[in-house]
Order: C-alpha cells, then sequence, then structure tokens
C-alpha cells in the first residue's frame, strides 16, 4: 500500500503536529521508507515506538497503521510490538494490538491476541477481542470463550460475544 506523501504531510499537519511535532519529520521518514519497503533507522524506529506508545488518540492512531504495515517486514519492527503488547502500561499494550495486521505473522497476532484476552485491562481486553474479528482468527475463538466465562465488565463481554459469534460464523 502506497501513501500518497501529500495526503500523509496533511494528516500529519493536522493530527501529529498540534500534539507532538517532534514526532511529524520521523513519521513522514517512516511512511518514505513504507512506500520503498526499505528499512527504517534505529533512530526512525524508535521514534515510531514513541509515536505508536502515545496516549493521544491522534497520535497513536496515525503511527499504529503504519507501523502495522512496517512490521509485516521488518522483523524488528515485529519485535518492538511484541515488546509492548508486554509493557507495564496497558494504553500501551492497547496500542501494540492496533499495530496487527491481517498480513502480520500469524504466530505473532495469535500470541499478542491471547494475552490481550487475559489483560488485566478491560479495555485491552476488548480491543483483543475486536482484534481477533478484525484480522480475522478464528483459532482463538476457544481463547475468547474462555475469556468471556471471566469477564465483569459488560461492555467487554458484548465484545466478547460478538467476537465469537462472528468468527464461528467465518468457520461454517
Amino acid at each position: 500500500m502506497l501513501y500518497a506523501k501529500a495526503y500523509i504531510e496533511q494528516f500529519l499537519v493536522r493530527f501529529v503536529r498540534p500534539k507532538r511535532p517532534d514526532l511529524e519529520a520521523p513519521l513522514l521518514d517512516a511512511v518514505d521508507a513504507l512506500n520503498l519497503r526499505t528499512p527504517l533507522s534505529d533512530a526512525i524506529l524508535a521514534a515510531m515506538v514513541e509515536a505508536v506508545s502515545e496516549k493521544q488518540t491522534t497520535v497513536y492512531e496515525a503511527s499504529t497503521q503504519i507501523f502495522g504495515k512496517i512490521a509485516e517486514y521488518d522483523d524488528r519492527a515485529l519485535q518492538m510490538i511484541r515488546d509492548m503488547a508486554i509493557s507495564k502500561h496497558a494504553h500501551v499494550r492497547h496500542n501494540a494490538l492496533l499495530c496487527l495486521t491481517q498480513k502480520t505473522q500469524s504466530t505473532a497476532c495469535i500470541e499478542i491476541i491471547r494475552d490481550g484476552l487475559r489483560d488485566k485491562s478491560s479495555r485491552v481486553r476488548r480491543k483483543a477481542a475486536d482484534w481477533a474479528i478484525r484480522l480475522p482468527l478464528q483459532s482463538v475463538a476457544p481463547d475468547i470463550a474462555d475469556a468471556l466465562k471471566k469477564e465483569s465488565n459488560s461492555e467487554t463481554a458484548f465484545v466478547m460475544t460478538e467476537a465469537l459469534k462472528a468468527l464461528q460464523t467465518e468457520e461454517s
């Protein structure tokens, strides 16, 4: 997937610059590397992890999609997502889930989703169930069923129930 540079620049100006102007240039460099399928420098990778780990919605939403695409071909980025998925901060674990794509290594997706379903944060558990549908990962349906049995948050239980229905329908 190629990103039009003018579109991305405008997007970053509108949504990232107001919150984290220091991340604007590294994100643009990451998009260039993604479009060319070239490796990212260590500095750009570090900036990407910082952007993806942000609490600011506009910053992490702009970053997770880009970083997820990079992790499809860069094992260093995928390892960084795995590391984020076990962070002590719930918002970082949540954002790690958002980096997963249908082209991410399936073993990594399954591992991160399963861990997310057992997370102490209901927001992370909810996003793990949601992402299981989006990817779609039928193999985690039993994990969702197990998590649902223990789920105390009604909103998360609802998402898990819907995820189970969707994944079981896709199996049929």
